[in-house]
């Protein structure tokens, strides 16, 4: 995500809009922030593309800003045509004084996988990345 451009805030605006304002910029440098906003989400797809994503945010409206194809049939999960693979990281716990973060105990290196339905599916809070499998890459 573009956080600024040349120093002015810019988290909140479109992409369009953003390409814009780099475009319209009065001067030969440019310097971007780039970043992640806290509390989000990095959801990468097997297409190689990535989105930032809120908690609660769609897996199939993120699918399709970054141009996954997802069939659907029905819209309500039952008919299972959207369904898709979700690997994610063993979750971290914050220890009860508020100081660093320790591990679970399942090794900081496990990966999880869950099904998800991208009609109905959202996502969880307190991850950093996701990766959604979809297609023949399961």
């Amino acid at each position: 995500k573009i956080i600024s451009i040349n120093g002015n805030t810019c988290h909140d605006q479109s992409f369009d809009n953003v390409v814009e304002l780099i475009s319209n910029a009065d001067t030969n440098t440019i310097t971007l922030e780039i970043g992640r906003l806290q509390g989000s989400t990095v959801v990468n797809y097997n297409n190689g593309l990535c989105i930032s994503a809120k908690p609660g945010e769609n897996y199939g409206f993120l699918a399709s800003k970054c141009n996954v194809d997802i069939n659907y049939e029905c819209r309500s999960g039952a008919c299972q045509t959207c369904m898709a693979i979700l690997e994610f990281p063993n979750k971290r716990k914050e220890k009860s004084d508020g100081g660093n973060v320790e591990d679970d105990g399942r090794g900081s290196n496990d990966i999880h996988r869950r099904t998800i339905f991208h009609c109905i599916g959202k996502v969880p809070r307190n991850y950093d990345w996701l990766h959604v499998l979809t297609g023949n890459g399961y």
